[in-house]
């Protein structure tokens, strides 16, 4: 249970005013990244670092009668159970209106989905 709350509420938090269409993205890169570190979902989504909504989790409402708050919990039982494909081979992404990291400009094959862009971050 906690697995699937962290993964809805990082969802929720970071691409709520997305639609399903940037849920998945954001759950594209939390798939890959634990695909790609071996650590499991809640070590992902919690890490503050990577999701700026972990900083401040208080700040967020969630609107549990939403469709967002559904479609959020949708995907993350979709990666619970494991019936989750990626969209993408996204590693990271950000909102170009808000932030503008020092990895911004080494991202490849980027796609613009949204207010984000989405890419892959070589190692």
């Amino acid at each position: 249970m906690v697995t699937l709350l962290s993964i809805a509420m990082t969802l929720y938090c970071e691409a709520a005013s997305e639609g399903e269409i940037g849920m998945r993205a954001v759950a594209s890169v939390i798939y890959n990244e634990a695909s790609r570190t071996g650590k499991d979902y809640t070590a992902v989504c919690q890490n503050p670092r990577r999701y700026s909504c972990w900083r401040d989790i208080d700040a967020f409402q969630i609107d549990e009668t939403s469709g967002a708050w559904k479609t959020a919990r949708k995907l993350a039982r979709q990666m619970v159970i494991r019936e989750f494909r990626p969209d993408g081979t996204w590693t990271h992404y950000y909102n170009p209106r808000l932030a503008n990291p020092n990895w911004a400009d080494l991202m490849i094959n980027v796609s613009e989905i949204g207010n984000h862009r989405f890419g892959v971050l070589e190692d």
